[in-house]
């Protein structure tokens, strides 16, 4: 990745709490206003994040504010809340949700024991403290970025080092790391953090298929590595900001509130992005080799 895009992403992410300002900043020439059958830079998805006001209801059934707002859809609709789980049926939801695996019939046994409001907590504690949490819920944010251990396409060679970007996603959400710092360290990290963490967390960018394949022409070449950023500007674009940037390539978005020129204003951005390995040699390996010659 090209130094000076990396620099111009990283202050743009350091700027923002969030990622959809950045990809719509200059939005405000093209589209100001929705209309009938597209959206403008005044749509509800577009605006900044608000705390709304939590409902009031006369309620035991309640916990938390999030309760109040089901509170509130279901009396709408003239519902009631589902009776509470029973204990063993909750502590299996538990397991499911945060490590994708059923309990063992010794941790049904002992939360159905003590079914208290602590004893719940503290299961909820142990189960996001354990390994296993990343694991789990890693696979969900490799599938939106798109993870693969190979290029894809005819050859679909293998990327013995691809690892290093999935690891880095299982130790991150292990790590309860800010989703703003999640999201930097991915665009680019190896300018936030030069070094092996860096580097793996930028593997985001060239997570997806590559195409080895091209044709000798320079026109092939030219249309591939098009092909190749709109892939990633797409990824980006879907991932943090749920805009379909790529859908502006070949013309001014269909429905969301983007240029074709803002299309290729934001792949200039990434352009200094390539697929392929980069050699790193970690300090504390250096290290012992030093100390071994000597």
């Amino acid at each position: 990745m090209a130094a000076p895009m990396l620099a111009t992403l990283s202050r743009a992410f350091r700027s923002y709490a969030v990622v959809a300002p950045f990809l719509v900043f200059q939005l405000a020439a093209v589209k100001a206003d929705s209309q009938a059958g597209r959206a403008g830079i005044d749509w509800w998805a577009l605006q900044p994040v608000k705390r709304p006001d939590v409902p009031t209801f006369e309620s035991e059934w309640a916990r938390n504010d999030i309760d109040y707002f089901v509170l509130e859809k279901l009396a709408e609709n003239n519902l009631t809340p589902s009776p509470l789980a029973e204990p063993r049926v909750l502590v299996r939801r538990l397991f499911f949700d945060l490590m994708g695996l059923p309990p063992t019939p010794e941790q049904i046994a002992q939360f159905t024991a003590d079914p208290s409001e602590a004893a719940y907590q503290q299961l909820v504690k142990d189960l996001l403290a354990s390994p296993h949490y990343g694991e789990r819920w890693g696979r969900h944010w490799l599938d939106l970025a798109r993870f693969g251990e190979s290029d894809g396409f005819e050859r679909n060679n293998v990327r013995e080092n691809q690892w290093h970007f999935r690891d880095w996603v299982i130790e991150s959400l292990n790590a309860d790391m800010p989703y703003t710092e999640f999201a930097r360290m991915q665009i680019a990290g190896d300018l936030i953090k030069p070094g092996k963490e860096g580097l793996a967390a930028a593997a985001f960018l060239t997570a997806g298929v590559h195409n080895n394949v091209v044709g000798g022409s320079e026109f092939m070449k030219r249309t591939a590595r098009q092909d190749e950023l709109e892939e990633i500007a797409g990824t980006v674009g879907q991932t943090f900001a749920g805009l379909t940037i790529n859908c502006a390539r070949c013309h001014d978005h269909k429905f969301d509130p983007v240029s074709q020129k803002e299309y290729y204003q934001f792949v200039s951005a990434l352009n200094g992005v390539y697929h392929g390995d980069k050699d790193y040699l970690d300090p504390e390996i250096e290290a012992r080799a030093t100390k071994t010659r000597e």
